[in-house]
């Protein structure tokens, strides 16, 4: 696994890739809204520096995490050819 993280950063990466709030990451892992808030700051400014980028947010995280297999994606997610077709063509506005 990347050495980028800490421990307790992967763990809370986890927890925002997953989808959870700030205050569920800290009763899970039995610490502070604040200590989970500081963890991500340090994650974002890590992801900074690795993606060179300004500004990074919670998709960058999600992303991050799933690209580099701290998590895993429990769905597949759609494609195109998933897509309902449609049924009729859409009359041209000009002309008609």
């Amino acid at each position: 696994m990347n050495t980028l993280l800490s421990d307790r950063e992967t763990e809370v990466l986890r927890g925002v890739a997953n989808g959870y709030i700030s205050k569920e990451i800290a009763d899970n892992l039995g610490i502070s809204v604040k200590t989970v808030e500081k963890h991500r700051e340090r994650i974002l400014w890590k992801l900074r520096e690795v993606l060179g980028v300004e500004h990074a947010n919670v998709a960058d995280m999600t992303h991050f995490a799933i690209s580099h297999g701290y998590v895993e994606l429990k769905y597949r997610p759609p494609t195109f050819s998933d897509c309902p077709q449609p049924t009729h063509q859409f009359a041209h506005a000009a002309g008609e």
